[in-house]
């Protein structure tokens, strides 16, 4: 900013802020509208030489979201475009946005903050993330445009089975666009997010071979776990905010809270309890990022905090008896994998020694997998009630595979009950994104096609 300012969403779930670029205290410029659906403030960005920002106001599904200008001199924010997303400037006199997977250009004049004609659709099949609201282009100061397709850059992917020394093969026929992955307790089913117009719950039979939706709704509903007794799913549904749903797995569409009161703030992250009676979950707070809270899923008990402070906690998982969880926290500056007594207090220790990411407890061989860069590693634990004793990490190998999902909570693999296989989402090396689109002096056609106001 000219004022030698920086204009931030410090989190995803917030409104955006204002900070001197030498650091200091921070000010609030706007708040999401909760009763609209407004999951956050998103994307900001200076319109040159003027007063204003120009930002999403996100929400669920995207094409819902809404784009307003901010007057950083009196705070007041005027709304552009429903129905659009991530607009940027040009200096052809045009604001840019999303809508579906079309960009659009509307002319737009900067020193009023006004929209003064039409929108006109100027790019088909555009690379757009659903889930923060982001779409894959820029335009340059001298008017060239850099942008990735969705045909190129959001290939599908595959369900491949891994064994323990990396030997591939693949798990299911279909290929879509799996967003995270979970094992039935007896390992012949797997619950999948998938990503679609929105996203979607579904199921596959290993013995049949068949993909199955569960959910339909235009909501975002992610993350799957199952019960202890494999009938039932639990999962996160973006309402604004995320909140913890369950469904019968022979019921589809039948989803429900999972508790009557509603949640104030993101709840993702689920973890269950082998008994059947307690969730852990990832709750986001504005002041503290990630923690740990756990909740009996009966009763009226209310959530209560596990592992909660400054640093981010993440990926709940139990051990095979109960009496201890694991997760990742990133409290020594980089993520590490940590072990603490259940329900606590207790003793709490550290499993990696050189970083670690998204921890898994199998159910069956007691070993905590995690995963180190895109190395597999596995540590041997001994269980004796209250005692806990664990063996050096080993490396299985190594192995790219799909991360990404709502909230960064999503499971991108599981482990078979035995330990023996990893069930995990590819794409093949041949489908990987390798390509950005290009195209000189773009601005041109764009002001003969829609003219500008305020160059």
């Amino acid at each position: 900013m000219p004022d030698d300012t920086l204009v931030f969403a410090p989190i995803y779930s917030d409104g955006l802020f204002r900070v001197s670029a030498e650091g200091g205290a921070t000010q609030r410029l706007t708040s999401p509208d909760r009763d609209a659906g407004e999951l956050g403030h998103w994307w900001p960005e200076a319109i040159p030489n003027s007063r204003w920002i120009v930002f999403t106001a996100f929400r669920t599904p995207v094409d819902r979201s809404r784009i307003g200008v901010l007057d950083l001199e009196t705070l007041e924010v005027r709304w552009l475009i429903e129905g659009g997303f991530f607009a940027r400037f040009s200096s052809s006199g045009h604001l840019l946005y999303i809508r579906g997977k079309r960009l659009f250009a509307v002319p737009f004049d900067p020193e009023t903050a006004l929209i003064t004609g039409a929108a006109v659709a100027m790019e088909d099949d555009l690379r757009v993330m659903q889930t923060n609201g982001m779409g894959l282009f820029a335009v340059s100061s001298r008017g060239d445009l850099a942008y990735v397709t969705d045909s190129s850059g959001n290939p599908l992917r595959e369900l491949v089975w891994m064994d323990r020394s990396g030997g591939v093969q693949s798990a299911a026929k279909q290929r879509q666009r799996f967003m995270s992955v979970a094992l039935s307790p007896d390992d012949r089913q797997a619950a999948l997010t998938v990503q679609g117009e929105s996203r979607d719950l579904w199921t596959y039979s290993f013995d049949r071979g068949t993909l199955s939706r569960l959910t339909s709704s235009d909501d975002t509903e992610t993350d799957p776990k199952w019960s202890p007794d494999g009938r039932e799913l639990y999962y996160v549904v973006d309402r604004p905010p995320f909140v913890l749903y369950h469904i019968p797995v022979r019921s589809p569409d039948s989803g429900q809270p999972i508790w009557d009161e509603p949640s104030e703030v993101d709840t993702t992250g689920i973890a269950v309890n082998p008994d059947g009676r307690w969730l852990a979950f990832v709750r986001t707070e504005a002041e503290t990022g990630n923690n740990l809270f756990v909740r009996s899923i009966v009763g009226n008990e209310q959530p209560r905090p596990f592992r909660a402070g400054r640093a981010d906690e993440s990926y709940p998982t139990f051990s095979p008896d109960g009496r201890w969880l694991c997760y990742q926290s990133d409290e020594t500056g980089r993520p590490e994998i940590y072990v603490e007594a259940f329900p606590g207090p207790g003793e709490r220790i550290q499993i990696s020694a050189d970083g670690g990411i998204r921890p898994l407890w199998c159910r069956g061989s007691g070993e905590i997998f995690y995963r180190h860069d895109d190395e597999f590693r596995a540590v041997e634990t001994m269980l004796d009630g209250d005692r806990f004793e664990f063996g050096t990490a080993q490396i299985l190998f190594s192995q790219t595979i799909i991360d990404r999902g709502v909230g960064g909570q999503s499971r991108s693999y599981d482990v078979t009950t035995d330990g023996k296989r990893i069930l995990a989402m590819t794409v093949p090396d041949a489908d990987l994104p390798r390509r950005i689109e290009f195209v000189t002096s773009w601005t041109s056609e764009l002001e003969r096609l829609v003219p500008g106001n305020g160059r």
